[in-house]
């Protein structure tokens, strides 16, 4: 795979597609946080936040879709705790 270049400016579809992706496992480990106890969730967000907004200010490398894939992960984990909430409890 080609080496993630420093700026977002005609970076390739799936080179974003990919950074995003390998986010998404941090959006779903946030969710688990938050379900076991809300106060771990706050500071792996509050943590995650931090670091990719220091990182986006430091290299300029385009965190939001870091922030993306995040979102992305713990929107399907959100889903999935709801339909097992509701299906099995």
């Amino acid at each position: 795979m080609k080496k993630i270049v420093n700026h977002t400016a005609g970076t390739p579809l799936l080179e974003k597609v990919y950074r995003a992706g390998i986010h998404i496992p941090v959006g779903l480990i946030n969710v688990f946080f938050f379900y076991v106890a809300p106060i771990y969730g706050v500071f792996f967000f509050v943590g995650f936040m931090i670091y990719e907004l220091e990182e986006s200010y430091m290299l300029k490398d385009g965190a939001y879709l870091d922030i993306n894939g995040w979102l992305i992960g713990f929107s399907l984990g959100v889903s999935a705790l709801f339909a097992y909430q509701t299906i099995f409890l």
